[in-house]
């Protein structure tokens, strides 16, 4: 598909591709109005090995290491069911240890020795409180695990360099990214539906298309849609600037012309399905070559629905049929209107 055809595809279809968007735009509003905001309260850590240096790089050094190594192992242990469960019994918390963990988050900050931990909640002053509270019951849970056997001061000690703050908007729901997303899927869904439905659909909607499908036979012409032509179906008696009357008067034009050294004395007048057209297009084409001078002769052959002379309001008594098994004469078949 190249840049012509996908503008033509949108022109086209413009419509759906409009609905279809307007839909997942309208959907995303009403599931992120009816979505629970959560609020996210964030504590520090700061890691540091207890060596005694003595002015030693080397020993400096070993300990930034290893204060490095626990960063990674203090993370797991930060959303862990241990944890969570110190801090619900030490808040009194509705939920359990493991619903617990669910809301705390760790993440180690890269070349560092800092540790965040996020708790997200659907009460901000619950998360802030569950995020100090974590960093309280941390602090005293990796000490007691650091602590040595035989006594002592622990090897690694952490203390919180950041208490959690009070969260004054929500992370989640995000509104504006929630919709726009939902609106740019949707445009793509409604653009991919239109080409499929373009893919899918054999109905002809040119002149250009039905030349193509005809083999490049030439177009006499086409009848621009009137809403009127249910009810009143002849172009007689309207005005001489109708688009209709002009549209068939371009039709009995094309038909004088074709082969014209071989001029057609009859028209065979048919279309593929029912309700197409045919009675009236009869008519009003023999209405404007009749105006211009022609004789016209219609013969209803359409012997199921018989609608020309209804057209026409001629009676139907008398027809081809009556001609063929010899009931009367052509001449006497002949009714004379306008």
């Amino acid at each position: 598909m190249d840049l012509r055809n996908f503008l033509q595809l949108l022109r086209n279809h413009w419509k759906l591709i409009a609905l279809v968007t307007l839909i997942t735009t309208a959907g995303s509003v009403v599931l992120t109005a009816r979505m629970t905001p959560m609020y996210s309260s964030s504590v520090t850590f700061y890691v540091s090995a207890q060596i005694k240096t003595s002015n030693d790089p080397i020993a400096a050094y070993e300990g930034s290491l290893l204060s490095q190594q626990e960063v990674q192992s203090y993370a797991d242990l930060l959303t862990g069911p241990r944890l969570a469960s110190h801090v619900v019994t030490s808040l009194g918390l509705p939920m359990s240890a493991t619903q617990l963990s669910t809301e705390i988050s760790a993440r180690p900050i890269p070349q560092t020795v800092l540790i965040t931990a996020t708790v997200t909640d659907s009460s901000a002053s619950r998360a802030q409180s569950i995020a100090n509270d974590v960093g309280a019951q941390f602090v005293r849970m990796v000490s007691s695990i650091e602590r040595p056997p035989k006594g002592g001061a622990p090897p690694i000690r952490v203390s919180v360099v950041a208490s959690a703050g009070l969260p004054t908007s929500p992370v989640s729901p995000k509104s504006a990214n929630n919709i726009g997303i939902a609106a740019g899927l949707g445009l793509l869904i409604g653009i991919g539906l239109a080409a499929a439905r373009r893919a899918l659909d054999t109905t002809i909607k040119s002149s250009h298309q039905l030349g193509a499908a005809t083999g490049g036979k030439p177009v006499l012409g086409s009848i621009p849609f009137d809403g009127r032509a249910h009810k009143h179906p002849l172009v007689s008696g309207e005005g001489r600037r109708n688009r209709r009357i002009e549209a068939y008067r371009k039709i009995g034009t094309n038909l004088q012309f074709i082969d014209i050294d071989l001029p057609h004395k009859v028209l065979l007048v048919t279309s593929a399905l029912p309700e197409e057209g045919k009675s009236s297009t009869v008519c009003n084409l023999a209405i404007v070559l009749a105006q211009a001078g022609k004789r016209v002769v219609i013969v209803e052959a359409d012997l199921r629905r018989p609608r020309a002379a209804g057209y026409l309001g001629l009676p139907n008594g008398v027809g081809v049929t009556s001609i063929i098994v010899g009931r009367v004469h052509v001449g006497e078949a002949i009714q004379y209107w306008g």
